[in-house]
């Protein structure tokens, strides 16, 4: 089992006396940094109501060669309602498109209505047009505005220029050195459902995140570590009592803790939930989306090597 916690150094000694001598001994050393700019490992742990099970990665961002890539904007179509911000299309595929080595599901989306009818399309289909829920940078451009409740922003996560990124509660004002970013859902319309962070300057706050924090569902989640150089990604599978019954957003928040995010947020989840790694080999290391397909998705979030 690849454990989905970061590394430490455990000691077992017998008395105090024996634990000061391991140590003396230099029997704790610090560990190496990272060999490759991408880790990805498996998430399979059990739970009361049955396993969780799926995927994270660590992305170290500060690395050469690492760029993080955001779905752009859509061209203009006839066909499109006015102000379409996206069109739906797999994980799979958009990683391929854009040859991301690395590519996960973003920011919740609705499915628009088309020119000359009431309702959107039923049902999730290649190319159908979207709009993003909250903020969308791709490439330095914005692709959806940051949606702003109270006077505070979403929760986002900020790339910047230079190899870092930042968790924040973003509005406009946050956005002159962002070159990427995606955005979760901050409060409801009414207030009563604050929409925070999943985990706050390391503390599990994913009792008061969006959405449905008690409930077990597939879920997606993005972090930052504390000094901004690690991307964190996680995506649990579920809807699948065999294989993967979801996780909680506080479920989801520890597991991010641990995984060394001190700032993380909860992205779309459910049918849409997707992780997509290729390796230098070929081979794809994929997680099990919960309707036994690839839900097509209004926004992506990937990461590509560029030649050294």
């Amino acid at each position: 089992m690849n454990d989905p916690r970061p590394s430490v150094c455990v000691i077992r000694a017998a008395s105090l006396g024996a634990l000061l001598l391991a140590l003396i001994a230099g029997g704790c050393t610090k560990a190496p940094p990272a060999a490759t700019p991408i880790e990805i490992g498996t998430i399979e742990r059990t739970s009361p109501d049955g396993p969780v099970r799926g995927r994270w990665a660590k992305i170290h961002l500060d690395q050469p060669g690492v760029q993080v890539l955001v779905t752009g904007p859509v061209s203009p179509s006839v066909s499109d309602p006015r102000g379409t911000e996206a069109h739906l299309e797999t994980v799979p595929d958009w990683a391929a498109e854009t040859h991301a080595t690395l590519a996960i599901n973003a920011n919740f989306f609705s499915l628009r209505t088309k020119p000359g009818t009431e309702n959107p399309e039923p049902g999730y289909r290649d190319a159908l047009p979207a709009d993003l829920v909250g903020l969308s940078i791709s490439g330095g451009k914005l692709v959806s505005p940051p949606r702003v409740h109270a006077g505070r922003g979403d929760p986002a996560l900020l790339i910047l220029r230079h190899g870092r990124a930042r968790v924040a509660y973003a509005d406009k004002a946050d956005l002159a050195e962002v070159v990427a970013a995606v955005a979760g859902m901050g409060p409801s319309d009414d207030g009563k459902r604050p929409g925070s962070f999943l985990v706050t300057d390391g503390r599990n706050t994913g009792a008061t995140a969006r959405v449905a924090p008690e409930a077990r569902h597939p879920r997606t989640a993005v972090g930052v570590s504390a000094d901004g150089r690690t991307l964190i990604l996680a995506v649990v599978d579920g809807r699948q009592p065999e294989h993967s019954i979801g996780a909680t957003l506080p479920e989801l928040a520890t597991l991010m803790i641990e995984l060394g995010a001190a700032n993380a947020l909860n992205l779309d989840g459910g049918g849409s939930s997707s992780f997509v790694y290729t390796g230098p080999d070929g081979a794809a290391v994929i997680n099990h989306p919960s309707g036994g397909a690839w839900r097509p998705v209004g926004n992506h979030l990937g990461v590509t090597l560029r030649p050294r």
